[in-house]
């Protein structure tokens, strides 16, 4: 009816858009976007709450006013009339239900439970004569009565028309009173496996028991039993009976030795009321796990279907055709052997390109033979750009043999000769278009079944240089998408028993360079491709979102639809969004925007823990978020409506939280608009506290205006009335008045303004009017003083600034799109939704909003290209470090690599470039110790000391401390570069460090010595006189200590360095190594040093520990990084001290660590192998770039690729960027 009433207004002509719409919500202060407004207009959602009053108290009386004056005859529907349809409409909402829908018993026609699958149309003949007894013998089957058999098994062989017949009885000819579920195997349609099977019928099960969703199945051990019961019981409720049709038994990939395959989901024992039609060859694979007594090992059950007249008419013809091409030497053959060599599907254009001749000699000489492909794989079944399905529409077909017998036929007479020549000029072809860097005419078989191709072939070679040629991946992402070229990735993923470094390290560059050319599409896609079944897509394009938030929110949203139908890795999604939303709270620092959008993500993310039953670690991610955002609240209150063991803990803190900021407002003068947003959040959740907190929000609202009446907090005031408008009606009455009468005498009365009422007028006072406006429409008052004053004080109010409209109409149909595709995938219509989808696509925008920016290993890279003696291009590399710290990280980097190689001269020209950048004076200027450092290494000691002395604390005290600690780290950096050639200097810079250590062991609670003697350690080697007995006299007090405290005072940073220490004078850590286990498993991975004791174990000769240690780490790239330090290890590889702060290294101690495991054992020599196996796991994580230093000593020529990797991708996008 709303849209109705659009419509009569004069919704969708220019009279009135949309926008409009979203206009006279603001200007009544409602937030709305296009998209909410489209889905209440075409009834895909109901306002509700506060929306549902604008809808029944502003819109509709506007729009009706409109429609009187456009549309002749319109008559206004009475005020009660419009409350009861939305009334309606939002019990509908909540229930799900929409109405009973017509009457269906025995005598209703057959129905296919969820309408025809994909697959049932893909076989669906577009010609059936005859098989009209085997037609009778179907549909007397289906409706035979109780008592006759329940299994009925079609055998025959190849081309006899076995899917032909199932899929025309089927659709056409199912009797009355049946209501079939339907599965068709097919293997080059993707539907050979059992998940498939366990989904779609799944579905269509739940759909005939009357369920909303899929039940959850158990991947591991499927068991639809239940399934079959419940939906044959709902429909002989019906008085009709249940009918699933299998066909293809013959191609169940899952049949084998090790498994029971789709046939043994198929029941044992049918329900009552339930029949069974399978069809397949003579000889299918029956899973020899199968019971002995189940149905299918009855040859009581089989029925020989004769070849049918017309299968066997086109068999023949197909097959004379064949027999002609292969006897046509100079195009036939060669056709042929390019069509059975493919893999994929080829187009006229591309066969007479490889063949010589013109595109419609290629038509007719393969008509017959041949028919019209969707494409190979579903890649092109839903383009990103939608520019395959054009080319479809556009006439140019693609080829690919008919039927899978056409292809064994062809492959025999062809013999294996012609065959492998096919192949070879296939690479050929693919070859030369590799040589041209993939132009823009590169066909699209080469970019999709070209790869099939080249896996079958097992030359894993010619197929990693293939997936992570980065010309190649941005013609695939600009074609099909990068959530297309990020799965092509996966093709060469590596087992570990036969690690390829030189593979991995361009397979995870490549990973981490595509992800930001993916466009920022909405969550609805990710939801719609993962409703329809593809979870490694949905899960890529939800990762490839941009900022952590994002992924975040998108990965939940993703958990939330696996979850509901039950797929497997719904539980893992769920943990990787709660990963992505940690790390996005981590890095909001002060930024309140970004901290809101970080936590509305990790609420997000601990709801999906939820839904996937993972109660313990989605109430801590929850309890981990202490913003007020109102995403935040909403979240925890959705938890407790799902947890009711945890709502009075949840909602008692948002109380909590409440009342502390309400009493800050107090103390701050402020509004304490957040805690009324609390209170109400809360008594949404939970009905039994909402008159207690009705009280405390009036209370709250009295004090503040008792404490300033001011214009500020007329908005309190009023968004008070608004809430507590229905249950205080009078109370809230008073409240509005009190605001009204307070604005007629401050803003329209004589007595100048305050300071800050003038503000409040100036800025902001609009919102405030329309909250007040919103509270009388509330509580229902009416009043022309009211309305009155406010049109006076509007009219005092300076102008609102207009921008241009901005909007992409594209955009947002193509979001309305993506969410009607969701919504018909929901609801099962999987080919509506597909089509749905691909509409959308077409219409988003077609490209990410990616910088260019050098990413943050960019210092790793070029530290590691200048130790594989692979320096070229090194300052084109440099060059895309653009801010003064990615430029002195980057130079400075380089620097140390040169001066490890001997190259000094090198060495001193980066790291004078490295002190350039650092003279660039930044707000916290943190990257001039790296500058220091560099300057050291490379002999220039003045230079590296002046740096040091130049910095001076900072004024502001709160920063002093953090001041204090990056002086002292770049201290003993430099002083380690220095010893070899500057003892005394070294020693200077350290004596006070050492002073002041010696110093606290006379404190009375002087902890942590041995892990601050540590830091210095790296840096002592050198030193001289003085500084030597200060270093002796610590390390023997703080080794004393250790041993007289005993296990009950350790901490398990000092136990480390103990540990190691005790190795070096030659003693057993064993009880150290123990201890340090048990408390790790005590505290866990996330509150302990993880990556140190990974490291322990490596000094200790024990590298089957440390890897386990390692990989306990739950997060990638703190794993990462742990494996990598091992490795660095074990490749004997020098550990400097970290000058600073650097978010893609180890953190201080761990480097500290890495010192001493180093010096521990001086005399070990370096072992390639073990460190290979690490730096391999590490590689295959999304911390990758920690292994770059270690990749350059152990895989040199591993290094190169990732620069041209780097430098193809972002001069990619800095061509790309839009002009400004």
């Amino acid at each position: 009816m709303l849209r109705r009433l659009y419509e009569a207004a004069g919704g969708g002509t220019d009279a009135l858009r949309q926008r409009k719409l979203v206009e006279h919500a603001a200007c009544r202060g409602r937030e709305l976007t296009n998209r909410r407004f489209s889905d209440w207009l075409n009834g895909q959602t109901v306002p509700l709450k506060e929306n549902g009053y604008y809808v029944r108290d502003q819109l509709i009386p506007w729009l009706e006013e409109l429609a009187e004056k456009r549309t002749p005859g319109y008559r206004r529907r009475p005020p009660a009339a419009w409350q009861a349809l939305l009334d309606a409409a939002q019990a509908r909402s909540k229930s799900g239900q929409g109405g009973r829908g017509p009457r269906v018993d025995a005598a209703s026609r057959g129905i296919l439970l969820r309408g025809a699958s994909q697959t049932l149309t893909d076989v669906f003949p577009l010609d059936f004569v005859g098989r009209e007894e085997e037609l009778a013998e179907l549909e007397a089957f289906a409706a035979a009565p109780e008592g006759a058999p329940q299994y009925l098994w079609l055998q025959a062989g190849p081309w006899a028309g076995k899917t032909a017949l199932l899929a025309w009885f089927a659709a056409q000819r199912l009797p009355a009173g049946v209501d079939a579920a339907h599965y068709f195997i097919v293997g080059r349609l993707g539907t050979n496996v059992r998940e498939g099977f366990v989904r779609v019928v799944g579905e269509q099960l739940a759909s005939a028991a009357g369920l909303r969703r899929l039940p959850t199945v158990d991947p591991d051990a499927p068991d639809l039993g239940p399934l079959y019961e419940a939906a044959a019981r709902a429909r002989a409720t019906r008085h009709r009976r249940l009918l699933l049709i299998v066909d293809g038994l013959d191609e169940d990939a899952d049949a084998d030795q090790n498994g029971c395959g789709i046939a043994g989901l198929l029941p044992k024992h049918p329900p009552h009321g339930m029949q069974v039609i399978v069809a397949g060859r003579h000889h299918p694979h029956i899973p020899l796990d199968l019971v002995s007594d189940h149905p299918l090992r009855s040859p009581g059950i089989v029925r020989q279907l004769t070849d049918s007249p017309a299968a066997r008419i086109i068999r023949d013809s197909a097959m004379q055709e064949l027999t002609a091409l292969v006897k046509d030497p100079d195009v036939g053959r060669r056709l042929l052997g390019l069509l059975a060599s493919a893999q994929g599907a080829l187009s006229g254009q591309d066969l007479a390109d490889l063949i010589g001749i013109t595109p419609l000699e290629v038509e007719e000489k393969l008509r017959s033979v041949v028919g019209r492909s969707m494409a190979p794989t579903r890649v092109d079944l839903l383009p990103l750009d939608a520019q395959l399905q054009a080319e479809v529409d556009a006439g140019l077909q693609t080829f690919v043999l008919a039927h899978t017998e056409l292809q064994k036929v062809a492959v025999s007479a062809l013999g294996r000769t012609t065959i492998a020549a096919c192949k070879k000029q296939l690479h050929a072809w693919a070859d030369g278009f590799r040589t041209e860097g993939w132009p823009e005419d590169t066909p699209n078989y080469l970019l999709t079944g070209y790869t099939q191709l080249v896996r079958e072939s097992a030359d894993t070679e010619r197929l990693a240089d293939l997936v992570l040629d980065p010309r190649r991946q941005l013609r695939l992402a600009e074609r099909s998408g990068p959530d297309v070229a990020l799965a092509d990735l996966d093709f060469v993923a590596l087992p570990s028993s036969s690690p390829s470094l030189f593979t991995a390290a361009r397979a995870s560059a490549s990973r981490e360079l595509l992800i930001p050319h993916v466009r920022p599409l909405p969550g609805a896609i990710s939801r719609t491709i993962a409703r329809l079944g593809d979870v490694r897509r949905a899960r890529n394009l939800a990762l490839a979102s941009g900022s952590a938030a994002a992924k975040a929110d998108n990965l939940a949203g993703v958990a939330h639809v696996l979850a509901a139908i039950g797929n497997k890795q719904a539980a893992q999604t769920a943990r990787d969004a709660a990963h992505w939303a940690r790390t996005a709270l981590t890095a909001t620092g002060s930024h309140n925007f970004a901290k809101d959008e970080a936590e509305a993500a990790a609420g997000q993310a601990a709801l999906a823990l939820l839904a996937t039953e993972q109660q313990q670690d989605g109430i801590a991610l929850l309890r981990s978020t202490r913003g007020s955002s109102t995403a935040r609240n909403e979240a925890c209150a959705e938890a407790a409506r799902m947890l009711p063991s945890h709502r009075s803990e949840l909602l008692d803190g948002l109380e909590e939280q409440a009342e502390t900021l309400a009493a800050e407002a107090l103390e701050e003068e402020g509004t304490g608009a957040v805690a009324l947003e609390l209170w109400a959040t809360v008594a949404a959740a939970d009905d039994t506290r909402v008159n207690r907190l009705y009280d405390r929000v009036l209370e709250h609202a009295h004090a503040v205006w008792e404490a300033a009446p001011t214009l500020a907090n007329v908005a309190v005031l009023a968004t008070t009335a608004s809430l507590v408008s229905q249950a205080r009606r009078q109370e809230a009455t008073d409240l509005v008045s009190t605001a009204c009468r307070h604005i007629a005498s401050t803003v329209l009365g004589d007595v100048p303004l305050t300071a800050a009422d003038a503000f409040r007028l100036e800025f902001d006072f609009r919102h405030t009017l329309a909250a007040l406006a919103r509270a009388r429409n509330d509580i229902g008052a009416a009043g022309e003083e009211f309305d009155d004053v406010l049109a006076r004080v509007e009219a005092l109010l300076p102008s609102e600034p207009t921008f241009p409209d901005t909007s992409d109409d594209n955009a947002s149909e193509g979001e309305r799109l993506a969410d009607e595709a969701f919504r018909l995938a929901d609801q099962g219509d999987d080919s509506e939704a597909e089509r749905c989808l691909e509409q959308a696509l077409a219409l988003l925008p077609s490209t990410g909003t990616t910088t260019g920016h050098a990413p943050v290993w960019l210092p790793d890279l070029a530290d590691a290209l200048v130790r594989a003696e692979a320096a070229e291009d090194l300052e084109a590399l440099l060059e895309l470090a653009q801010s003064p710290a990615d430029r002195t990280r980057a130079h400075a980097a380089v620097a140390l690599a040169y001066a490890d190689t001997g190259q000094s001269a090198k060495a001193r020209e980066h790291a004078r470039e490295a002190a350039r950048g650092a003279a660039i004076r930044t707000t916290p200027n943190a990257h001039w110790p790296f500058a220091a450092q560099a300057l050291a290494a490379a002999g220039d000691a003045e230079a590296a000391l002046a740096l040091i002395e130049q910095q001076r604390p900072p004024a502001d005290r709160s920063r002093r401390a953090e001041w204090r600690q990056t002086d002292r780290s770049a201290r003993i950096a430099v002083a380690a570069e220095l010893g070899p050639s500057h003892p005394q200097l070294s020693t200077n810079l350290l004596l006070p460090l050492l002073e002041q250590l010696h110093a606290s062991l006379t404190a009375p609670r002087s902890q942590g010595l041995l892990v601050r003697l540590a830091e210095l350690l790296p840096a002592a080697t050198y030193i001289l006189g003085r500084s030597q007995e200060l270093t002796s006299e610590v390390k023997a007090e703080a080794l004393n200590r250790m041993a007289r405290g005993g296990p009950p005072t350790w901490r398990p940073e000092e136990v480390l360095v103990y540990a190691l220490l005790r190795i070096s004078d030659g003693h057993d850590p064993s009880r150290q190594l123990n201890w340090l286990e048990l408390d790790m498993r005590h505290r866990g991975t996330t509150h302990f040093p993880v990556t140190a004791l990974a490291v322990l174990h490596a000094a200790h000769g024990d590298a089957d520990a440390a890897k386990n240690v390692a990989n306990q780490i739950p997060e990638p790239r703190l794993r990462a990084a742990a494996l990598s330090a091992v490795a660095r290890y074990f490749t004997r590889f020098p550990a400097r001290p970290l000058p600073g702060t650097d978010p893609t290294r180890t953190d201080p101690f761990t480097r500290s660590i890495q010192h001493l495991a180093l010096t521990a054992a001086p005399s070990a020599s370096a072992d390639r192998r073990t460190a290979v196996q690490f730096l391999s796991q590490a590689l295959n994580t999304s911390g990758w770039y920690h292994g770059l230093p270690v990749l350059a000593g152990v895989e040199p020529r591993a290094v190169s690729p990732v620069r041209d990797i780097l430098l193809v991708h972002t001069r990619a996008t800095l061509e790309h960027r839009p002009s400004r």
